[in-house]
C-alpha cells in the first residue's frame, strides 16, 4: 500500500514540480543507490530516453517497471533542471539478501522434503510474493499427511551489509483423521458399497501404522467423482450430490464428512440408432457395441463403444471422427433413446515419423518395427502395434507415440519418443543352487550390439556339479531382410545325482518372418556328447536339423503382462545328417500372460513332447523333469521313469540301485501369479502351481499320474539379467521318501 501512495506522490510532484520541463529534452539518465544490481539491468527497462523530449508518463512507467523486477522496495526519481536539459535520476533501495533459510518446529516431516518446495535459496533477493508462496507449500505438504491445522509464518532477523536471516516457523499441531463418513438420501447402495469406492477412508485402530483415514480435499473431491460414475454407471442418470459438509471435533483432531444424494429413479438403454457417415454395415458397427438395448443405462459402455467406434474409422485413415452421443430421455418409460451421430471427417496421412531419444539405437532398428508408414493412411491401431513392437525389442524402458499437426491439413506427423534402457552389461556373481550349491558366473552381454539391435552374449558358469561355457549371436534382421540369423558356440559338464553329462558344440539358426507375429525357423545343431556313470556308457556326435513355428505376441520379451508364445517344433537327427544317434523329436509349448489388476499378472504354461528312435531313443536326448524350468519343487531331473540295476553284478546277493532312466514323452504345466512388490527396482513375487511327468516308450500319455507342487518366489529384473528365487513343495504321497522342499536359484530367462 505504501509503495503505491509514494509512486502517487511521485507522479504528483513530477506533474506539479517539473512541468516547466515538459518540453525539455531529456540531457541525462542516473542511477543510484544500487549495490548489488548492475546498473545496466535497470536501464534495459527504462522508456526515458537521453536525447529525447522528457515525458512525465514514461517516468511513471519506468517507476513501474523497476518496481516489477522484483528486486527492490523503494523507487524515487529525481529531477534536475538545467538550461540545457533535464537530469533524470532514478535512486533505488534494493530489497535486503537472504543469507540462509532456516527451518524450526518440524518434526513429522523432514527438512530436505520441506526445503524442496521453498522457492526462496540462500544468497537469493528476498521476494515477498515467493515468501507467501512457500509458506503455502509447507502447509499443503502437512496437509497431505493429515496435518490440517498446521500453521506456517516466518520471521526475518536483519543482519550486516543489508542482509536477513530467514526462518520458517513450523506449528504442526495435531494429526487430522476422518472419524466418520455420513451418507443421507441413499436407498440403493449401502454406505460400506460406496465407502468401498471411495479413497478417503474412516480412521481404525491401525491407523496409526498406515495412511487410513488421512483426509485431503481433492481427494475427497475425486471420490465424490467417483460416486457419480457409480451411479451413472448403474442408471441413474438424475443422480445429484451436495457439496459435501465437514465439521471438525471440538478438540481439532477428527473430521466428520456429510455426503447428502439425491438417487432419483433407474433408468434403462431404449432403441439405439447409428447416423450420419456410415461406412460400414450397421449391423457390422452393432456387434461391436458394448452396449445392448434394454440393459441398464451405463455411462463408461457408452464411452467404450465411443471409442470402439472411433477406432473403427481411424483404422481406415478418419483421423479425425467425430462420435456424438445424443441422448433422448424418456421419464415415463425410464427409458434412455441413444444415437451415435457419426461424423467421419476427412482422410488423414501420416507425414514425417521422426524418433526422438535413442541415443545408441540406430534409427532404422526402430523404424523396421514401426507398423506405420510415411505417406500410408492414419492407422490407429497401427501405432498401438508400432508402440507395442518397439516395446518388445527389450532395448527401451519408455516407448511413446503420438502424432502432431504437419505442414497439410490431410496430415500428422508420428513422434516416436524412447527412452535407451541398459543393454549391454559386464557382471560377476555368485549364487547359490540345491542342485550345484555355490555357482560361480561371469557374464558379458550386448543386448543392443553397436546400436544395430544384434545380440552378442558371453557367459561362463562354475560350479561344484556344473560347468557352462556358452558364447551365442543374434540378428533379428539379417542384412535388413525378413531373415533372422544366429549361432551358439558351447561347452559344458554337468554332474547330476545318477549320471554325469558333458558336451560340446554348437547351433546355427535361421528364421523368417510370416505374419506380424509368427516366424518359422530352421536350425542345425552339432553336439558331441560323452555321458558317463550309468550302465552303457553313451558318447557320440549329434547331428540334427530342427524346423519350428512359433508366434509371440507378448508386450514384453523379458518381462510380459499380456500376450502369448506358442510354437511347434520337429527335430531330426541322423540319416543323410550322418551323426551317431538316429531319432525324431515333437515338441510343442503354449505360455500365455493375462493382467489382472494393480499390475499384477497371471501366467499359464503348458509343453509337451515326443521322441521316436528305430530302437530307443538316446539317454542324451531323453526327458528328465524336475528343476526350476519344469516342476519346481522336486530335485532336478528326478521325475520320471527309473530303473533298477545291481550294484555288483557278480555277486548274487548284490543290493539294487533306483536311477534316472528318462521318457521318451513328456507333460508339463505351469500356473503363475506375479505382483509387484517393488516397481522401481524390477523386484515381483509370485506364487506357482506345477505339474507333470515324463513317461517310457511302454506308457501312454498320462498313464502314470502327473506329479504336483506348489511354491512361492522372487523375479528381480536387473539391468545385469534376471534374477529367480523360488521355493517348491511338492505334494507328497504317503510315506513317499523326497524332500518336504526344495529352493532354487537361476540367473536367465524363465521357462
Amino acid at each position: 500500500m505504501w509503495k503505491k501512495t509514494r509512486l502517487f506522490l511521485l507522479t504528483c510532484w513530477i506533474l506539479s514540480g517539473v512541468a516547466m520541463g515538459a518540453q525539455q529534452k531529456v540531457i541525462d539518465i542516473l542511477v543510484s543507490g544500487n549495490q548489488r544490481i548492475e546498473e545496466e539491468a535497470i536501464r534495459v527497462n527504462l522508456r526515458t530516453k537521453t536525447g529525447e523530449p522528457f515525458s512525465q508518463s514514461q517516468v511513471r512507467a519506468d517507476i513501474k517497471n523497476i518496481y516489477k523486477l522484483g528486486w527492490f522496495s523503494d523507487v524515487q526519481v529525481d529531477l534536475e533542471e538545467r538550461p540545457e536539459g533535464v537530469i533524470v535520476t532514478f535512486i533505488v533501495k534494493e530489497l535486503p539478501l537472504v543469507k540462509g533459510v532456516q527451518i524450526s518446529g518440524n518434526k513429522k516431516l523432514k527438512e530436505d522434503e520441506l526445503r524442496e518446495v521453498i522457492e526462496i535459496k540462500p544468497r537469493s533477493v528476498l521476494d515477498r510474493k515467493a515468501l507467501q508462496e512457500s509458506c503455502k507449500k509447507i502447509k499443503n505438504m502437512y496437509a497431505d499427511e493429515g496435518f490440517y491445522l498446521a500453521e506456517v509464518n516466518y520471521s526475518l532477523k536483519p543482519l550486516e551489509r543489508d542482509e536477513v536471516q530467514l526462518e520458517f516457523r513450523i506449528e504442526e499441531k495435531q494429526e487430522v483423521r476422518v472419524k466418520r463418513i455420513n451418507f443421507l438420501g441413499i436407498k440403493t447402495f449401502s454406505a460400506s458399497e460406496l465407502k468401498g469406492i471411495m479413497d478417503t477412508k474412516q480412521s481404525s485402530r491401525l491407523s496409526w501404522v498406515s495412511s487410513r483415514g488421512i483426509f485431503k480435499e481433492e481427494t475427497l473431491e475425486s471420490d465424490i467423482t467417483k460416486i457419480t460414475g457409480h451411479y451413472y454407471n448403474n442408471g441413474y442418470i438424475q443422480f445429484k450430490i451436495d457439496p459435501p459438509f465437514i465439521s471438525l471435533s471440538p478438540d481439532k483432531r477428527w473430521i466428520y464428512i456429510t455426503l447428502s444424494l439425491e438417487e432419483g429413479e433407474q433408468f434403462r438403454v431404449g432403441t439405439i440408432e447409428l447416423k450420419g457417415d456410415l461406412i460400414f454395415e450397421e449391423e457390422e458397427l452393432f456387434r461391436g457395441l458394448r452396449t445392448k438395448e434394454g440393459e441398464i443405462f451405463n455411462r463408461s459402455k457408452i464411452t467404450e463403444d465411443i471409442f470402439r467406434l472411433t477406432d473403427r474409422y481411424a483404422d481406415l485413415g478418419y483421423a479425425f471422427a467425430n462420435i456424438t452421443p445424443l441422448t433422448k430421455i424418456d421419464e415415463q418409460r425410464r427409458r434412455v433413446d441413444l444415437i451415435f451421430e457419426i461424423e467421419k471427417g476427412k482422410l488423414v496421412y501420416f507425414d514425417k515419423i521422426k524418433i526422438i531419444g535413442n541415443t545408441k539405437t540406430r534409427g532404422k532398428v526402430i523404424r523396421r518395427e514401426l507398423r506405420v508408414k510415411e505417406g500410408q493412411l492414419f492407422s490407429g491401431s497401427g501405432l498401438r502395434k508400432s508402440r507395442q513392437r518397439v516395446y518388445a525389442t527389450g532395448f527401451f524402458e519408455e516407448v511413446n507415440l503420438s502424432t502432431e499437426p504437419s505442414e497439410r491439413e490431410d496430415k500428422l506427423d508420428v513422434k516416436v519418443e524412447v527412452k535407451e534402457g541398459h543393454t549391454g552389461t559386464l557382471s560377476a556373481g555368485f549364487g547359490y543352487s540345491s542342485v550345484d550349491r555355490f555357482v560361480g558366473m561371469i557374464q558379458t552381454s550386448l543386448g543392443n550390439f553397436f546400436g544395430l539391435g544384434q545380440r552378442v552374449s558371453l557367459t561362463a558358469e562354475l560350479g561344484k556339479r556344473r560347468q557352462n561355457y556358452n558364447f551365442s549371436f543374434y540378428e533379428p534382421y539379417f542384412l535388413d531382410s525378413s531373415w533372422s540369423f544366429g549361432f551358439d558356440l558351447f561347452k559344458s559338464e554337468r554332474i547330476y545325482a545318477d549320471f554325469t553329462r558333458a558336451s560340446a558344440g554348437g547351433n546355427l539358426r535361421w528364421g523368417y518372418r510370416v505374419a506380424e507375429y509368427s516366424r518359422v525357423f530352421l536350425s542345425y545343431r552339432y553336439e558331441d556328447i560323452d555321458i558317463t556313470d550309468i550302465p552303457k556308457k553313451q558318447k557320440g556326435i549329434t547331428s540334427s536339423l530342427t524346423g519350428s513355428i512359433v508366434r509371440d505376441s507378448r508386450d514384453h520379451p523379458f518381462d510380459p503382462s499380456k500376450g502369448s508364445v506358442n510354437s511347434f517344433s520337429v527335430e531330426y537327427a541322423g540319416g543323410f545328417l550322418q551323426g551317431d544317434f538316429d531319432f525324431t523329436k515333437f515338441s510343442s509349448s503354449s505360455r500365455w500372460y493375462f493382467p489382472v489388476v494393480w499390475g499384477t499378472v497371471l501366467m499359464l504354461n503348458g509343453k509337451l513332447g515326443y521322441g521316436l528312435a528305430k530302437r530307443e531313443l538316446p539317454f542324451s536326448e531323453r526327458y528328465f523333469l524336475g528343476g526350476i524350468n519344469s516342476v519346481r519343487g522336486y530335485q532336478y531331473w528326478s521325475l520320471g521313469p527309473r530303473d533298477e540295476i545291481l550294484v555288483q553284478k557278480d555277486e548274487p546277493t548284490s543290493s539294487t540301485q533306483s536311477i534316472a532312466a528318462g521318457g521318451n514323452k513328456m507333460v508339463v504345466f505351469n500356473l503363475e501369479f506375479l505382483f509387484p512388490i517393488i516397481k522401481a527396482a524390477g523386484l515381483k513375487g509370485l506364487l506357482f502351481l506345477d505339474g507333470g511327468n515324463a513317461y517310457r516308450e511302454s506308457e501312454n500319455f498320462f498313464e502314470s499320474p502327473l506329479r504336483a507342487a506348489w511354491g512361492f518366489g522372487f523375479r528381480w529384473f536387473t539391468p545385469i539379467a534376471p534374477f529367480r528365487f523360488e521355493w517348491g513343495f511338492p505334494f507328497r504321497k504317503p510315506g513317499e521318501d523326497i524332500d518336504p522342499s526344495v529352493f532354487e536359484f537361476s540367473i536367465g530367462t524363465f521357462f
